[in-house]
């Protein structure tokens, strides 16, 4: 997004606002974009109910510490932005635009937020009352507590190397037959360790019919190698994980038949973009339970196949993926389905949109 930014007006200075974490300051300083972090604090929910929440000491000890943090980041932004003087902020949602929104408002400063999932953040939620526009994820019709005279459909957008690749490629990157059905099995960037599991329990069932593409994360790649490597010589080359892609995904997309995934909002609209079959496991401790949500959408659509975890063992795992290769129609519907999901251009649109409601006030 920030690349369309700047197609759309060189001259343009950007600011971002983050946590400070090592990962943003490498890619931000590539990009060749000016950085300040502010202190700001997490609410943690996990999803269990109320009772549980209350009774949990330290989860409430460090929802309060990270309150005093917020407030803090407030304090911080407020002088960042008297200091850059933007003529309008941008908002991904998330804690840390909490403190940046509340500062932007403090100083009549206009900002727009943009929300990926079905259902809101906290922090989009409360940001969406002040907001000039709220950018959403998907088609204005699924946000049904949200003013809809400020809801703007841009989609998500979606890194190039995510959404570009072929298969030709993709069979010579992974060293893959073309001749056997190809899985890709991933739960977001960090991996999904309840998904590694059921596929590390039956893997050598698994990898007589199909060939793997695994995204396991850092905390399971060691043992994914350690089973590779125990593998009998003719398995071996049907099973390839990965801790994480990075600008390959888009080759593993290209190439694979069936997807194995979470249903993050960012997850389905790279599917979506590539019109692949999914078998769709939502994580159930979502923050207010967004990915069920995403999942029960896409169900109703006919849009993915969504199996919930809890119900979920390794060997039904395997019999949807049989279920879902042995019917090349079935594949074909959720494919053109999923489709309907994909919004072109959403990296162009969200930037039109800011640059847009920006380029009046200067």
């Amino acid at each position: 997004m920030l690349e369309e930014l700047k197609k759309l007006d060189k001259n343009l200075e950007i600011l971002f606002i983050g946590s400070g974490e090592e990962i943003e300051q490498k890619v931000l300083k590539g990009a060749g974009i000016k950085y300040e972090s502010i202190p700001a604090g997490k609410f943690r929910r996990y999803n269990r109910g109320f009772i549980k929440a209350s009774l949990d000491i330290k989860t409430n000890w460090q929802n309060l510490t990270d309150f005093f943090r917020a407030n803090r980041g407030v304090v911080k932004t407020r002088k960042i932005i008297k200091k850059f003087k933007p003529d309008i902020i941008f908002i991904k949602g998330g804690y840390v635009g909490l403190p940046v929104g509340i500062a932007a408002r403090s100083l009549k400063i206009p900002f727009i937020n943009h929300e990926s999932d079905i259902v809101p953040g906290i922090t989009n939620r409360y940001l969406s009352h002040w907001a000039i526009k709220t950018a959403v994820g998907f088609p204005t019709e699924f946000y049904k507590n949200m003013n809809k005279n400020k809801l703007v459909f841009v989609g998500n957008p979606l890194r190039s190397s995510a959404i570009s690749g072929n298969k030709l490629k993709g069979l010579e990157f992974f060293n893959l037959n073309k001749n056997k059905p190809i899985i890709f099995i991933f739960g977001g960037s960090r991996g999904a360790q309840a998904i590694n599991y059921l596929v590390f329990e039956n893997l050598k069932l698994v990898l007589k019919k199909y060939q793997l593409i695994h995204i396991t994360g850092e905390s399971d790649i060691k043992r994914a190698q350690s089973l590779h490597d125990h593998l009998d010589t003719n398995l071996k080359t049907s099973y390839h994980p990965f801790s994480f892609l990075a600008d390959k995904i888009g080759l593993a997309y290209a190439t694979c038949d069936i997807t194995v995934a979470r249903a993050g909002a960012n997850t389905i609209a790279e599917i979506a973009a590539w019109s692949k079959p999914a078998i769709i496991i939502p994580l159930h401790t979502s923050a207010n339970d967004h990915q069920n949500v995403n999942g029960q959408i896409l169900a109703r659509s006919g849009a993915a196949r969504v199996i919930s975890q809890s119900r979920l063992t390794s060997l039904r795992l395997i019999s949807e993926i049989d279920k879902l290769w042995a019917s090349k129609r079935n594949r074909e519907y959720l494919s053109k389905m999923i489709a309907k999901f994909e919004k072109k251009d959403a990296s162009y649109n969200l930037a039109k949109l800011i640059y847009e409601i920006g380029k009046p006030i200067k």
